[in-house]
């Protein structure tokens, strides 16, 4: 105990806790593929989400993009224009959805 608190003592007032610690976090380039409707992307989705995490989502369908939208508008509060929805699930699954066959 006494050595605990004497270790304790010695890294107090050498001022081992008093500096700030400064973390620097890497800068996210957005990385969305180039096409028509990135801009609605880039101006709706990526101010809840980085870009690595829509772009690293499963492919999904057409609706399933269109359900994830919606539930963004609806539960979540994305201000998506109503006018632009259809031309980012265009986006999204032209460019992240799955494959036409």
């Amino acid at each position: 105990m006494k050595t605990t608190s004497l270790l304790l003592t010695a890294l107090l007032s050498t001022g081992a806790f008093s500096a700030p610690l400064k973390i620097e976090l890497p800068a996210e380039a957005p990385t969305l593929k180039a096409a028509a409707g990135v801009e609605i992307a880039m101006q709706n989705c990526l101010t809840c989400h980085s870009a690595e995490y829509m772009t690293t989502q499963p492919p999904l369908s057409r609706a399933a993009w269109k359900a994830s939208v919606d539930k963004m508008k609806g539960k979540f509060g994305a201000q998506i224009p109503a006018e632009q929805i259809e031309t980012l699930v265009d986006y999204l699954s032209k460019n992240y959805g799955q494959p036409n066959p």
